[in-house]
């Protein structure tokens, strides 16, 4: 809730327990243990704007000289990282209608730029899917390797 802020209401009563983690006004039940009593207490928290972004998150592990750099790398680098938290944004969009397809996340700049190495085999084309490495088959266990 910090990055993504209050949980959209249609989102929330999809949730075979919602009623257990909100209110019926849609405000989040926090379980605290009570310092004085020790107990678990329930906060009920109606606050839930976000307070921070995906973007600020990333850029500060840039770090602020990488970020004010005139060498072109740092600033390739720092473009790609932009890029990066705008995708993630994106593809954790809380409401499933806001967030982005497969198809266009293949399309994103993120994906799309070439690495400012100039590595060119990082990036997609739209008419040409990645090539994955292809996984060997699960054997399944004998009962005597199974792990209880």
């Amino acid at each position: 809730m910090e990055l993504k802020g209050k949980i959209p209401g249609k989102v929330i009563k999809k949730g075979a327990v919602w009623k257990n983690h909100f209110t019926d006004d849609l405000d989040f039940k926090h379980l605290v243990d009570d310092p004085g009593s020790g107990q678990q207490v329930t906060k009920i928290i109606t606050d839930l704007n976000a307070t921070r972004s995906l973007k600020d998150l990333v850029m500060e592990r840039v770090g602020k000289e990488k970020q004010q750099s005139e060498v072109p790398e740092d600033q390739a680098y720092c473009k790609r990282a932009v890029q990066f938290a705008d995708l993630l944004e994106r593809m954790t969009a809380l409401d499933p209608a806001n967030r982005i397809r497969p198809d266009d996340a293949l399309q994103h700049a993120f994906l799309q730029e070439p690495c400012a190495s100039g590595d060119t085999s990082r990036a997609s084309s739209a008419m040409e899917p990645p090539v994955l490495p292809r996984k060997q088959p699960l054997r399944p266990r004998s009962s005597k390797q199974c792990r209880h």
